[in-house]
């Protein structure tokens, strides 16, 4: 018979490692009486709260994740799943598949934001860098232009001539900007502008 592998070898002992091989001695005020529950003494209700296990399916939970993810955010909810089961000792590929099942994020990923989590640095961990403004558009500063060039625009494209164009809605929108601010540019300085901007 051959000689068993290095790696089968570790994961023997490993395995063998998981198991105790002590023995512990029954103390005599130990009965089964107190320690197991006799179900039929129970009333219903009580009877009903220790049969939930049976009746839980794994797509109400993962609608109840879907509730509660679309009023916090997916990262910490994630998290906090993933470190409840690390905690009771779940292993970590029936957490992962759990996760998962549920349309969370994966154990790996709750593994790092965990880590960032623990360590302390929770502005990182509240931090999301999904590429927000940088700064205000033009729109966010006029928001009353914004819906009359929307109107403006509506009215062009509703013509029976199909005679609208960027053009018209630039000049009108430049117009309006300037009746809604009050500043007035002759013709004098928009040539001197046009000059500096032509070099």
């Amino acid at each position: 018979m051959p000689q068993k592998s290095k790696r089968k070898c570790r994961a023997t002992t490993a395995a063998g490692r998981r198991w105790t091989t002590e023995t512990f001695a029954r103390s005599d005020d130990d009965s089964d009486e107190q320690i197991s529950m006799n179900l039929s003494n129970l009333s219903e209700n009580d009877q009903q709260k220790f049969s939930l296990k049976d009746k839980i399916n794994i797509s109400d939970i993962g609608d109840l994740f879907e509730i509660v993810k679309s009023q916090t955010s997916l990262r910490s909810l994630s998290v906090l799943i993933y470190l409840s089961l690390m905690y009771f000792g779940v292993s970590w590929r029936k957490a992962d598949l759990f996760l998962k099942q549920i349309g969370s994020l994966s154990a790996e990923t709750c593994n790092k934001w965990s880590e960032v989590f623990i360590e302390g640095d929770l502005d990182d961990f509240l931090e999301d860098n999904r590429g927000s403004k940088r700064g205000q558009s033009f729109f966010d500063t006029f928001p009353e232009l914004e819906n009359m060039a929307k109107l403006y625009t509506l009215e062009g494209c509703t013509r029976k001539s199909a005679s609208f164009t960027s053009l018209e809605l630039a000049q009108y929108l430049n117009e309006q900007y300037y009746e809604l601010t009050g500043e007035v540019r002759k013709a004098v300085f928009c040539g001197l502008t046009w000059k500096v901007w032509r070099r």
